[in-house]
Formats: structure tokens, sequence, C-alpha cells
């Protein structure tokens, strides 16, 4: 039997569709497709290939020969091979269209990215396969670009808290999932705290689970007790 990513090519040409087009169909990204037919995914997730399917509008005969092709793969177990993500697009309440990928099985854990971020190029950035794989191994890891940054829209206006927090709400919808967790790093853990904060009434309310809050919380406390410095002088301890 051919492989999935001969199989998903032969039936896109025979229903005379570039991969753009594919893309567009399935909502998918040109370079999710075109992972898939060159065999870099070796792992297509089922919600994936429904889609495909639907894209391709095919017969149930021609569904089932994807579908398992797509279980027949072998998984990818390598940590030092780059990490193939399944790019989606999940709407915000302002109409913007926020990137993000899922990758692994599990509870779901929201990692809201840095200052600036890319999903193609966390796909290959070093170090990042064997950061994500042991977790992908108990939970859906789900990563998203910002709003303005990498293959999310850019158009945006708006650089505050609250702009964060609706990519992270919207994400958090479109994965469907009753409970979400949030692993915040860098700029994604401030992005954390004000979801955390002000939870959405609609769709599921994520939860922080990273350490970083009661460490601010007792520089806080230090602060608030630091001795004041004078417009002219040193601070005074002691007698």
């Amino acid at each position: 039997m051919a492989g999935f990513a001969q199989i998903l090519r032969q039936q896109r040409l025979a229903c005379g569709l570039t991969q753009e087009e594919l893309a567009e169909h399935a909502r998918l990204s040109v370079r999710a497709i075109s992972d898939l037919e060159r065999g870099i995914n070796h792992a297509p997730r089922l919600s994936t290939v429904r889609l495909l399917v639907g894209a391709l509008r095919l017969e149930p005969a021609d569904a089932a020969v994807l579908l398992e092709a797509a279980r027949s793969e072998p998984v990818e177990q390598d940590a030092s091979q780059p990490v193939a993500f399944d790019v989606r697009y999940a709407k915000r309440v302002d109409g913007a269209c926020t990137a993000y990928a899922i990758l692994g099985r599990g509870p779901v854990l929201l990692i809201p990215p840095g200052f600036i971020s890319h999903l193609e190029w966390w796909g290959s950035a070093p170090g990042v396969s064997a950061f994500l794989r042991p977790l992908a191994r108990h939970r859906s890891v789900v990563l998203y670009d910002r709003h303005g940054c990498g293959l999310s829209d850019r158009d945006r206006t708006e650089f505050t808290a609250e702009d964060d927090m609706q990519d992270i709400e919207a994400v958090a919808r479109a994965v469907g999932s009753p409970g979400v967790d949030l692993l915040g790093v860098s700029w994604g853990g401030g992005a954390s705290n004000t979801v955390h904060r002000r939870p959405s009434s609609a769709g599921p309310s994520p939860r922080p689970v990273r350490r970083g809050l009661r460490l601010a919380r007792r520089r806080s406390k230090f602060a608030a007790h630091r001795p004041a410095l004078g417009s002219g002088g040193a601070a005074h301890s002691g007698p």
C-alpha cells in the first residue's frame, strides 16, 4: 500500500487542486499541505485527515484509503528532527485570525509565545523539538502566533495586554477543550496572568501552571519594605 504522502498527492491532483487551493478549502496552511505530501509530517492528526477528506470531497472508498494510510504511518519519535506543525486559524472577537498549532494528545497545554513568534520558525528552531516532544507525550501542546506576528493577521494597532488576551481566548475556544492549562514563558507569562485575572465567560477558562507569579509576589513584597532613597543621599539602615 502506498504511503499517506503519495496517496494525498494523487488524490489532490485527481481533484485538479493545487496545494494552495487545497490548503484554502481545508483551512490549513500551504506549508502543512507541503509537509504532508513530502512525508515530513509522518503522523497527521485524525482531525487533519478529516479536513482533507472534506476539502477533497472524497467518495467513502477513497476517504477510507486516506484514513487507513494515515493510521499506518509510523510516529516520528526522534527528538532531533524538526517538528512539523499542523497550522490552523482561530477567529478572535475582533475578527482577526490567530494562527495556532497542536502537537501531541492529552489534556490541553497552551503556551503563549514570547515577544515575537513564528510557528514555521518554531518547528525548526534549535532545541524546540527536544523541549516539545516530551510534553507532547502526555499533553496536547498548543502554540500560536501573537496578533501581528508570524502567520497570524498582521494588521495590529493595539499593543496591549487586552489584545494578547484575545489571542489566548480565541485559541482556547478553537481547541474546544473543557479546560486549558497555560504555560507562560517570557512575554507569555504576562499574557497568562492577564487571562487568569480576567477569565472569559465564553469558552474554557485557562489556568496558569507556572511558578513565576509566586516569585513576582516575593519581589514585590521586598520592594515594599526597601528603604526609599532621598534625592541627595543614600538609604540608611541601622542606628
